[in-house]
């Protein structure tokens, strides 16, 4: 799980909107104007975007992976941007890779 508050002046509600979920990988974005773009994404299908709560560091609360917000789901809300993923369990030595994008 990755987290970011995405507060980018002193209004600490944002535009924050679900872009894509699923086969296309996971994509929250958060905005105060339409020049203040933020947002988590990843490639990764295992992943699940969301947004919700204000410190979020438990991964396999409903809302953070279960419960999965759908594409255009969109509100305006001081909250926190997640990126979950389900890696399932990996055995001793085993490892697997992920990658996430961060940007302003």
């Amino acid at each position: 799980m990755r987290t970011a508050d995405p507060d980018q002046s002193d209004k600490f509600a944002t535009a924050n909107k679900i872009e894509r979920q699923g086969d296309n990988g996971a994509l929250v974005t958060a905005q105060v104007a339409p020049s203040t773009p933020f947002f988590l994404y990843t490639p990764d299908q295992r992943a699940v975007a969301s947004f919700y709560g204000f410190v979020n560091t438990d991964p396999y609360a409903a809302a953070a992976y279960a419960t999965e917000q759908a594409v255009g789901y969109a509100k305006t809300v001081d909250q926190t941007l997640n990126l979950t993923f389900g890696l399932g369990a990996l055995k001793p030595g085993e490892s697997t890779k992920i990658t996430m994008y961060l940007g302003v």
